[in-house]
């Protein structure tokens, strides 16, 4: 069984760069809230408290997707023996597992290897009867992996689609409301394949509220409106008419989809992880959690950051912890991923600001992986201007071109852990010394 102590995180890997104090302990708040999304310790403690979920008359299947599958389907393993086991994970997180299928697809991007690994799941769960019962263990990034677009619409249409929403700016409920319409599985459409079994799904959230409809799209949460729901988005959004064809044919005759029953069990989220993140804050200090998740365009979340880090109080030390997930709105051709971005437009903001203070901010993906880059995420302090100036780029050309990986790498300001096998959204640390 393998420990979530650090991921496989080597210090000399997470510990890179001129370290000030204060950048340090913006890690290490990052590094415990990313051992508090343990997908296997979550896991048993959630089949431990309900244990009719292993109480079978027929088969048990169990099925495994999202970036924490295997950590959650090896914890699945231990305690039971199902008749059949299959996990689904991205490619940076991909190993064997005994008497189990496991099968790779890609994440952000879906590809054609998701679409079969999304047809072996519904092959398997609509042949399951009435006796049996299904475990269906599920985590954030399960949304791309299983890319299942209803016959009426192409795969390369599904694609177009998905480019769509994650270059639009729309919050993240939005783009999966948009998801949910054009999906076998999403919205409910896993429930109403695997029925009449019994269903059980164990749920690591990866959305900012912790709400189970958003996770991985909500295979097992009706939404039995979405199709209706997703016209009025995408008409409110202005991009109906960067739609394929198929997709505009077939949402223009919406209709309600059936609800089919599921039992659904958070198991962990982004909220114990923010809670976590202070453990290592030194007593001296004062710790603040936000009142809301970190969420909406990146520009507004850099500029409610440096707000409240402006109006820090003048004679305590202050440590503020949000987790969310902001969205980007893609403007150029750049490399990089929201949090790189997101830390660099705060250390851009903060130019000129307390200069008599100390200050860092980190903002980084429980996953590992921000955006299409080998990066979790960035941290960045009152030094970071000056060392992207003397690096010789201009941090307003480069944000126009959304292209803060490139920055940040050069400084070594970049927070790169590798694919930890688990996802609980986004975390941030700011503080002020």
């Amino acid at each position: 069984m393998r420990s979530l102590s650090l991921m496989g995180i080597h210090r000399q890997t997470w510990y890179r760069g001129n370290m000030t104090t204060l950048v340090k302990l913006t890690r290490d708040c990052f590094g415990a809230g990313v051992i508090a999304a343990d997908p296997a310790l979550a896991l048993k403690n959630a089949l431990a408290d309900c244990p009719e979920a292993l109480q079978v008359k027929g088969k048990l299947h169990v099925i495994a997707a999202g970036k924490a599958a295997m950590a959650m389907m090896e914890q699945a393993l231990e305690l039971c023996q199902p008749d059949s086991a299959m996990a689904v994970t991205n490619y940076e997180n991909l190993r064997e597992l005994d008497n189990c299928i496991v099968l790779g697809s890609s994440h952000p991007t879906p590809d054609i290897q998701g679409v079969k690994a999304a047809q072996a799941i519904i092959a398997k769960i609509s042949a399951a009867e009435a006796d049996d019962t299904v475990l269906l263990l599920l985590s954030g990034g399960a949304s791309a992996l299983l890319p299942a677009p209803v016959p009426e619409i192409s795969f390369d249409s599904k694609i177009k689609v998905n480019d769509i929403l994650v270059g639009s700016g729309l919050p993240i409920g939005k783009m999966n409301v948009v998801r949910k319409s054009l999906s076998q599985l999403k919205g409910g459409g896993f429930a109403r394949l695997a029925a009449p079994a019994n269903l059980y799904a164990f749920i690591l959230s990866d959305v900012p509220d912790d709400n189970l409809a958003d996770v991985a799209s909500g295979p097992t949460v009706a939404a039995p409106d979405c199709m209706f729901e997703a016209v009025d988005i995408l008409n409110g959004a202005g991009l109906w008419d960067k739609l394929p064809a198929d997709v505009q044919n077939y949402l223009s005759s919406p209709e309600k989809r059936a609800v089919a029953p599921s039992h659904n069990i958070l198991i962990a989220g982004n909220t114990v992880s923010v809670e976590a993140m202070a453990k290592p804050v030194p007593s001296d200090f004062n710790t603040v959690f936000s009142d809301a998740p970190m969420t909406g365009d990146v520009n507004d979340a850099a500029r409610e950051i440096v707000d409240a880090m402006l109006n820090a109080p003048t004679d305590q030390k202050t440590v503020f912890l949000w987790g969310g997930e902001t969205t980007v709105q893609l403007n150029g051709k750049g490399m990089g991923g929201r949090n790189q971005e997101l830390a660099l437009r705060v250390a851009h903001l903060m130019k000129g600001q307390m200069a008599d203070r100390d200050w860092a901010f980190l903002s980084g993906g429980t996953d590992g992986i921000d955006g299409p880059t080998d990066a979790a995420g960035a941290v960045v302090n009152g030094t970071t201007l000056t060392q992207i100036s003397e690096a010789g780029f201009d941090v307003d050309a480069e944000l126009a071109q959304n292209n803060s990986y490139p920055v940040l790498e050069r400084i070594d300001a970049l927070i790169k852990i590798g694919a930890t096998g688990t996802n609980v959204a986004d975390l941030q640390v700011a503080i002020v010394g």
